[in-house]
């Protein structure tokens, strides 16, 4: 069963995976407030870029902070996963696997 924070991993370094369940992804399917905002940002990003934003949600997650109101929970909770992320560019290909248990994933949360 996948958890939310691998979700929330792949949707910011993993460009085909974006591709691949973007047409289902709804911000229902992530419970969590800062991975709720972590989400919404990987998303908003790829929309435009057509690509994940990598190392560059760090500096998303600078400006988001000062142009929103961030809870300090969810500020540190975002810096916390954000500091995780120096395995990003290491993140290997998508599999068939990983899409499915997250389509799975959206489908029990829908």
């Amino acid at each position: 069963m996948i958890n939310e924070t691998t979700i929330v991993t792949n949707l910011i370094g993993n460009t085909e995976y974006v591709k691949q369940i973007r047409s289902c992804w709804s911000l229902n399917f992530i419970e969590s407030s800062s991975g709720r905002k972590l989400s919404i940002w990987a998303i908003q990003y790829f929309d435009k870029y057509q690509k994940a934003p990598g190392k560059e949600i760090q500096g998303i997650y600078f400006q988001k902070i000062q142009e929103e109101r961030l809870s300090k929970e969810d500020a540190k909770d975002i810096e916390d996963i954000l500091n995780d992320l120096s395995e990003l560019s290491k993140t290997p290909d998508v599999s068939q696997s990983l899409i499915d248990q997250t389509l799975q994933h959206f489908q029990e949360r829908h």
